[in-house]
């Protein structure tokens, strides 16, 4: 099969790349290529996660399945290739062939009304169709005057921004859509509280991609946040009158706030279910549980992709990513850096804020250890953390 049908069946393993295709109906020469491509595009726009058989289904209600040659044809399409790795190479070939394709037409036309057009009129076909091509290979690419353009024109909707509620923190790096904010910690330092603390105290929609706890776990964390209840004292809470009114407040509290758990540790599945649910943050705790379908398996490979991927992710849907990340087990006692974690210089480098936990004696500290767009710390601060009720918040503040 031809690049057009390669294309179709890698997009019916990774619908998700619908969303940042280049490709339109017109590039498609084949005229079942391009009824697929144009069925398959608007099913997705309303079921995200379509495969083959609802394509085959979805064509059926068109009443084109047996002009494209029936449900076995989409079948046979979609066993052509086993993943969807090449798809970017696929569509690049398409783009290619469609160019040349429009620029042999603007010829032809050229020949034909040579007669008929004066020179002016000849020049400026020719052009349209270069302009054309020029565009559909380009795309990605902007120019710097219309980058200006563009900020001057958002000038005044500067993008979203959110503070975590921790003063000390926040004064330095608060949270931004479009950037990725990473959180460094050893283990039982405090990763997931920290992102706790966000998800209480921000108010935006939250995706909550976490696989290590159960529902009565988080729970059992929240109300102890809220309530500043002991975690091991939590069962006991409904016993007494004012007990039962800590919880009717924890329940006011938890109302208020948009936050949904998402159990996947697939990243590209897990922010699949992000972008449906429409979440301005997403919080991954942590990435070295989570994988990608597009790297190597070893542990490396995976992060580095992970990481790239999340930062152009955040930027590509405007929305604000905070990753944790775990230090590796066995480190010395000194103050630790992003390079102690798997991956490290993947993560920093792709990341635009570095926040580092870590413990100095009984003392939680933090230092930000980078801020493409801020200030660093000079020496780490130390933050009040209370683990039992899983509370932390600036020092001054207790």
């Amino acid at each position: 099969m031809n690049a057009e049908y390669l294309y179709l069946a890698s997009l019916m393993n990774i619908p998700e790349f619908i969303e940042k295709t280049k490709l339109m109906p017109k590039h498609f020469s084949e005229y079942k290529a391009r009824t697929i491509f144009t069925a398959y595009h608007e099913l997705l726009q309303t079921f995200p996660e379509a495969g083959y058989i609802e394509l085959s289904t979805e064509l059926h209600r068109k009443d084109l399945l047996k002009k494209v040659g029936g449900a076995a044809f989409i079948t046979e399409i979609y066993q052509q290739v086993p993943s969807g790795a090449k798809i970017e190479y696929y569509e690049k070939q398409i783009i290619e062939a469609w160019a040349v394709n429009r620029l042999h037409l603007a010829s032809v036309g050229l020949e034909r009304d040579r007669h008929t057009k004066d020179i002016n009129e000849l020049i400026h076909d020719m052009t349209e169709a270069i302009n054309e091509i020029q565009g559909e290979r380009t795309q990605g690419s902007v120019k710097l005057n219309d980058m200006f353009l563009e900020w001057l024109d958002s000038s005044g909707n500067p993008p979203k921004e959110w503070n975590i509620g921790i003063p000390d923190i926040d004064r330095y790096a608060n949270l931004k859509a479009g950037e990725l904010y990473t959180v460094a910690a050893g283990t039982s330092v405090g990763k997931s509280n920290f992102a706790l603390t966000i998800m209480l105290n921000v108010e935006a929609r939250i995706a909550y991609i976490n696989r290590e706890m159960s529902n009565n776990n988080i729970m059992t964390r929240v109300l102890s946040n809220i309530t500043k209840t002991e975690h091991a004292d939590i069962k006991k809470i409904h016993t007494t009158r004012q007990n039962i009114d800590q919880v009717v407040r924890a329940f006011n509290t938890i109302s208020d706030r948009e936050v949904y758990q998402i159990r996947s540790n697939v990243i590209e599945d897990a922010l699949l279910e992000a972008k449906v649910l429409n979440a301005e943050i997403v919080i991954i705790d942590y990435l070295q549980l989570m994988k990608t379908k597009y790297a190597k398996d070893d542990i490396y490979s995976q992060i580095s992709h992970m990481s790239n991927y999340l930062k152009n992710y955040a930027v590509e849907n405007n929305i604000c990513i905070v990753m944790l990340s775990q230090f590796n087990r066995g480190m010395s006692k000194e103050r630790p850096t992003m390079y102690q974690t798997k991956g490290g210089s993947d993560i920093e480098q792709a990341s635009d804020v570095c926040l580092i936990l870590h413990r100095e004696e009984e003392k939680l500290m933090f230092g930000i250890d980078k801020n493409r767009n801020g200030a660093l710390t000079k020496d780490d601060k130390q933050l009040y953390y209370e683990p039992s009720t899983h509370t932390i918040m600036s020092l001054g503040a207790f």
